[in-house]
């Protein structure tokens, strides 16, 4: 999991530090952390198959307070000139490496920041690039061999917002030397509770139309996405 976002640090490093080790403890992996200003993040690297993932995590909606200072452990920050190298390090090791990033704008549409480092990944050698933040679904798009997920929406979450209630499961078809192959299991958060759809269900089809084409929002929360014109 990553924990580069911009709640990690409300309550200050030393309860960060009790989430990290709690994760540790429990042998949950975690990226998206610095271990102090001006070094690097190490990639979170998995074996699975024969095929070896690397995960590194950022964030681009953070306050500047919350980056690495001194001997203290903060998020890493999606900047390119951050990114790309650690990056051509990952891919040293690893066959893939999968990039998430805490981006955009919530409650809108993808943005120009979103489309520019999705750009930015790709020329530097990402393979999968998953997003969060803006609560509500965002397209997939296939930016040469590089699969970015904008936003998966919410999957456990409170918000009792209609646009908060499109989600979906993505699941990644990752096979040394073949190109990248993704479906979408369309999930309904009303509930409270992630539940997956029948693919014949109307909001179902609307979800792949989502992942397919985008939907702007435009800060509506409580707008009900339904297949209009938009699509």
């Amino acid at each position: 999991m990553t924990l580069a976002n911009n709640h990690v640090l409300d309550y200050g490093p030393d309860v960060m530090r009790q989430t990290m080790d709690g994760l540790d403890s429990r042998g949950i992996l975690h990226t998206g952390l610095a271990d102090s200003g001006g070094k690097s993040q190490e990639p979170i690297y998995v074996v699975t198959q024969g095929v070896t993932l690397a995960f590194l995590g950022y964030c681009s909606v953070c306050p500047g307070k919350f980056e690495a200072q001194g001997k203290r452990p903060g998020v890493e920050v999606a900047l390119s000139a951050v990114m790309l190298p650690e990056i051509k390090e990952a891919k040293k090791k690893a066959n893939y490496v999968i990039v998430l990033v805490h981006w955009g704008r919530e409650y809108y549409g993808t943005n120009a920041l979103q489309k520019k480092l999705a750009q930015s990944l790709h020329r530097g050698g990402a393979d999968l690039v998953i997003g969060a933040h803006p609560h509500v679904l965002q397209k997939v798009q296939k930016i040469g061999n590089t699969l970015v997920a904008y936003s998966l929406g919410d999957f456990l979450f409170d918000l009792k917002h209609e646009a908060c209630f499109n989600s979906c499961i993505l699941i990644v078809d990752l096979r040394k030397g073949k190109p990248i192959q993704w479906k979408a299991v369309p999930i309904d958060l009303s509930s409270g509770r992630a539940e997956p759809l029948a693919e014949q269900n109307a909001q179902a089809v609307m979800i792949q139309k989502v992942l397919e084409k985008g939907y702007e929002y435009n800060g509506q929360r409580n707008r009900k996405v339904t297949l209009n014109k938009n699509f």
